[in-house]
């Protein structure tokens, strides 16, 4: 997943996450496009992330942002591990 996200040009904004501002009207012209940009990329890596089996997709299908959705996989497999573990 991390590797098709990469090649898309899109593992940075679930790395770093993407938070929305509270008020965007005082931002200049230039910060509203780059913030659109990156909305539409946390939109795209959250697609991207969602188009799993169905299993996975319940997870997930609730994440508002690429960040919170990876997040929930990684605990989720983190849980598998252990319980394979013991």
């Amino acid at each position: 997943m991390k590797t098709i996200l990469s090649a898309q040009g899109l593992w940075e904004i679930v790395e770093k996450g993407f938070i929305q501002p509270e008020d965007d009207s005082k931002l200049n012209e230039a910060d509203k496009q780059g913030l659109e940009t990156e909305r539409k990329k946390d939109q795209n890596a959250l697609t991207v992330i969602q188009g799993l089996d169905d299993d996975m997709f319940e997870k997930v299908a609730n994440a508002t942002n690429s960040k919170q959705a990876w997040n929930t996989l990684q605990n989720s497999f983190e849980g598998v591990s252990r319980v394979k573990k013991v």
